[in-house]
């Protein structure tokens, strides 16, 4: 929560969610034969406006493909940093 809203964060943000659905994939609850077809992770300027960054927000995309159903689902998770 009181964490800098920049790209050290956002890289440990990363590491940790890829972390963590690295072992899914391992147990076999997600689908693809690589973890790079399993699952995806982006935090970055690119999923966050500059509102955000001046309001201390951390958006981050992750995608994973589970076994069922199969299509991929996306979900976006938003961090707020800084409190009100």
């Amino acid at each position: 929560m009181f964490e800098e809203n920049g790209p050290r964060t956002w890289g440990q943000v990363v590491q940790n969610i890829r972390e963590f659905l690295f072992v899914l994939w391992a147990r076999e609850a997600l689908k693809g034969s690589r973890a790079k077809e399993a699952f995806f992770v982006k935090c970055d300027q690119t999923t966050m406006t500059p509102n955000d960054l001046r309001e201390g927000t951390l958006t981050c995309l992750v995608g994973v493909a589970p076994l069922k159903p199969s299509e991929f689902i996306h979900y976006r998770v938003r961090i707020r940093l800084k409190p009100r």
